[in-house]
């Protein structure tokens, strides 16, 4: 995994501080799950695009950027917050 972020990375650039503003919008409109989730290549093509960015980002770029989003910001709380309500 640590190969693909480098090499992501050096193509292109760390896209941690896009990140954290693209999800907290996302969480915003109440948009999660597959909006969300680096797991759907919908959310990282959504993510791509708001970053301008030729390529999709992948997989394993986008998960380490959830994971030090989730953990800087403790939103699994919240995510299961609005998952309940739902």
């Amino acid at each position: 995994m640590e190969d693909v972020v480098k090499d992501f990375e050096a193509r292109n650039r760390n896209l941690q501080k896009e990140y954290d503003a693209w999800r907290q919008a996302k969480e915003n409109e109440h948009c999660l799950g597959v909006y969300v989730d680096c797991a759907f290549i919908e959310a990282r093509k959504s993510f791509s695009e708001y970053c301008h960015l030729e390529e999709t980002v992948p997989f394993e770029v986008m998960l380490q950027c959830e994971q030090l989003y989730e953990k800087g910001n403790n939103s699994n709380s919240d995510v299961k917050a609005l998952i309940i309500e739902f």
